[in-house]
C-alpha cells in the first residue's frame, strides 16, 4: 500500500517532508532533548532503562518501525 497516495487520493495535500520514518519527521528541525544523567548512575542501568537518556538522533532507520506524515485539505 502506498500511504502517500492513499492520503492524496482522499483529497489531502502532504506536508513536507511527506511520509517518512518517524524519527526523520521534524517540521521545526529540532529533535527532543534527552535528560542528562550522571555517568556513574547510567552505569548502573540496563539497556532498556537507559533509553530515556538517549538522543533520538542515535536511532538508526533499522531501529524505527513506524512512518508518519501530516496533510491538510487542498
Amino acid at each position: 500500500m502506498n500511504v502517500g497516495r492513499a492520503i492524496t487520493d482522499n483529497g489531502l495535500e502532504l506536508d513536507d517532508p511527506g511520509v517518512v520514518l518517524g524519527h526523520r519527521w521534524r517540521p521545526d528541525g529540532d529533535g527532543p532533548v534527552p535528560e542528562t544523567a550522571d555517568p556513574a548512575y547510567l552505569a548502573t542501568l540496563d539497556d532498556i532503562e537507559k533509553i530515556r537518556f538517549r538522543d533520538i538522533d542515535d536511532a538508526t532507520d533499522a531501529d524505527i518501525n513506524f512512518y508518519t506524515a501530516t496533510g491538510r485539505k487542498g
